[in-house]
């Protein structure tokens, strides 16, 4: 996946980080190009094949090959699903005790 990104002094490196994290998630190759930040080349398993810094003194050209197959991972087969199915119960596990309080006795 390509990933073009527009970084600034502040939030450098940990936007390059968080997307790896999501590369590693979806188990593919990830080569992120920032305009002002840490460009970096990631394979599905997350190891770093190449890093270039906006701030260091170079050319600014960074090569790197990453393998363009995917990785099954289980967030990949079953995406929100289960974070979804958790809700639902938690929901409806909130309405029945809501429905289930004891009333106040009024007289």
């Amino acid at each position: 996946m390509a990933l073009p990104s527009s970084d600034w002094r502040g939030i450098d490196p940990q936007h390059t980080w968080m997307a790896r994290a999501r590369a590693i998630e979806g188990g593919f190759s990830l080569v992120r190009a920032t305009r002002a930040g840490l460009s970096a080349a990631f394979d599905p398993y997350g190891r770093t094949r190449a890093t270039l810094s906006a701030w260091e003194d170079h050319d600014h050209v960074m090569l790197a090959t990453v393998p363009t197959a995917r990785v099954p991972t289980p967030y990949a087969r079953t995406g929100d699903a289960p974070a979804g199915l958790l809700a639902a119960v938690l929901l409806a596990g909130a309405a029945r005790a809501a429905l289930r309080r004891p009333r106040a006795i009024t007289r």
